[in-house]
């Protein structure tokens, strides 16, 4: 082989490679480069991470009960909170809450310990494990570790919702949380019908619940706040101790937090779901709907 021949040879090399990495990052993707042994570059793809943030529904194989899931971003991992709405009414639902790490090729999985689930109240540790994820939906194979009952996986199938009712994509904003939610709040096994009423800002200024437990206490209230990385709001509330509340005894106030999003409905109303978690993964959740 002439030197000519070597040297065409390796520019339609060179050239090949720079045609992959415009490819690569025109579909979202990365290079990455090293050294060859003649002194030049060549480019290896690195595949992107599974894309799986947003809000999800879907059901629950065998049983037809929804599952609603708000997926939000957390670098290489990505937090998970899920509503398992077994009775038909939509009340007491089981709370899911914690992390995924995310893989490649629509995959990802809770890490060891990093997963729960509250049922009724009652805790329980979980896995996880994602597949077909996109910004389309998911599978994923779940399983509840009781200590009374068999822990049998469940298979769970999600699509996101429609743009008419939800984007991802879109900046969170406080001022759609003005005014009042006419709902259902639920703690445990207890639920309670409530008008929830936010100020443009997110903060809670009443919940009409007849419950021992304040959410709108001064200085302490429910603040919803828009999220920077996704169309979602984070939650945080702190309990005020007094007699007769089971989450903040009188001689100890109880901080919890978590997520809340809204979706439009096709009756035209806004759904206002929520979820706040402790620290040892119990929680209160909140359905309400607004007419705008």
């Amino acid at each position: 082989m002439t030197l000519r021949s070597v040297s065409a040879g390796q520019r339609l090399a060179s050239m090949f490679a720079m045609a992959l990495s415009l490819g690569l990052i025109a579909c979202g993707g990365q290079v990455a480069s090293t050294s060859n042994a003649a002194g030049g570059t060549t480019t290896a793809p690195v595949i992107p991470l599974t894309d799986v943030t947003g809000l999800y529904s879907g059901s629950v194989s065998g049983t037809g009960a929804e599952f609603l899931s708000l997926i939000t971003p957390n670098g290489n991992q990505v937090n998970w909170y899920g509503w398992y709405f077994l009775r038909g009414d939509g009340l007491a639902p089981y709370l899911y809450s914690g992390s995924l790490v995310l893989s490649t090729a629509g995959a990802a999985q809770s890490a060891a310990n990093a997963l729960w689930v509250s049922e009724a109240g009652v805790r329980h540790t979980a896995s996880a494990s994602l597949t077909q994820g996109s910004s389309s939906g998911f599978k994923a194979e779940v399983t509840v570790n009781r200590a009374d009952a068999p822990s049998t996986p469940f298979t769970l199938s999600a699509s996101a919702l429609p743009a008419s009712a939800y984007s991802a994509k879109a900046t969170a904003s406080t001022s759609v949380l003005a005014g009042s939610w006419t709902g259902v709040l639920s703690s445990g096994l207890s639920t309670y019908q409530s008008i929830l009423q936010f100020d443009a800002s997110g903060k809670l200024i009443r919940n009409s619940a007849q419950w021992e437990c304040a959410l709108d206490s001064v200085g302490s209230a429910l603040q919803l706040n828009a999220a920077s990385g996704g169309n979602f709001f984070t939650a945080s509330v702190t309990i005020p101790a007094r007699s007769g509340c089971v989450w903040a005894p009188l001689s100890s106030p109880t901080s919890l937090g978590g997520a809340a999003v809204v979706q439009r409905l096709t009756s035209g109303e806004d759904q206002l779901d929520m979820i706040l978690i402790d620290a040892s993964g119990d929680g209160i959740s909140y359905r309400g709907r607004q007419r705008k």
